[in-house]
């Protein structure tokens, strides 16, 4: 009986030596959430920013593809697919920095084209519109037998210039490369001349009209011999 007393005593002496040991750690709990420091203003604008900086930079992502239709497209927005070849890619594999630049030109063609207004029948009517600047990023790499699609529209118009605007899409939607073109109107002859009511009608959201003016019936400035007739 006695060392089952003892046991029984020793037993109390664990158990309370517990229950003082938790009181203590409620207690350095409660005081350390008292202790945290009440919201202030300062505090406030830091969350607000930072959570508006956050959806800065998802607004940017889901809208990077979307930049024809949310910036200053005229005439509506074209889509071209192209299947990447064999001879456009180089020794590392991925389309050539050269290869691109064709792919502006079947686009802005196939702009035209939709809009009822081949390039053939532009140059037949007189007119040219060779290009005076080419400015591109390149992104990221796309590679052989990749389906991309470019997209191009209209960012300008002047009395005697046009620019137009790209992008290219990779396989999944990803951004591969923006750029830009400028082109000023000349007869085929190789003066410069205003732009055609013909390709006005076409920025403004028409289609092309038949008794358009030729390029003969409009007065023109002279320019260099060996002028560009490619659009």
């Amino acid at each position: 009986m006695p060392a089952v007393s003892g046991m029984a005593t020793g037993a109390r002496c664990v158990g309370a030596a517990r229950l003082r040991e938790r009181a203590k750690e409620s207690k350095t709990t409660a005081i350390s959430i008292q202790r945290l420091p009440a919201p202030t203003a300062t505090n406030k604008i830091a969350t607000t920013m930072r959570h508006h900086s956050r959806m800065g930079q998802r607004e940017h992502v889901a809208g990077c593809n979307t930049q024809g239709e949310s910036g200053a497209a005229r005439g509506g927005v074209c889509e071209t697919t192209i299947r990447v070849r064999y001879a456009e890619t180089d020794a590392m594999g991925v389309v050539h920095h050269a290869a691109y630049v064709p792919w502006l030109e079947l686009a802005r063609t196939e702009w035209m084209r939709e809009r009822g207004q081949t390039y053939v029948e532009f140059e037949r009517s007189g007119y040219a519109l060779p290009v005076t600047e080419l400015s591109v990023r390149y992104i990221a790499p796309c590679r052989y037998d990749d389906l991309v699609i470019v997209r191009s529209w209209v960012d300008e118009v002047r009395s005697r210039m046009i620019r137009f605007r790209y992008e290219v899409l990779g396989p999944s939607g990803e951004l591969l490369l923006t750029a830009t073109t400028s082109h000023i109107c000349t007869t085929t002859s190789g003066r410069v001349t205003t732009i055609p009511p013909a390709i006005r009608g076409l920025v403004a959201g028409g289609r092309a009209r038949s008794d358009s003016p030729t390029a003969a019936e409009t007065p023109g400035i002279a320019v260099g011999e060996g002028s560009p007739r490619t659009l």
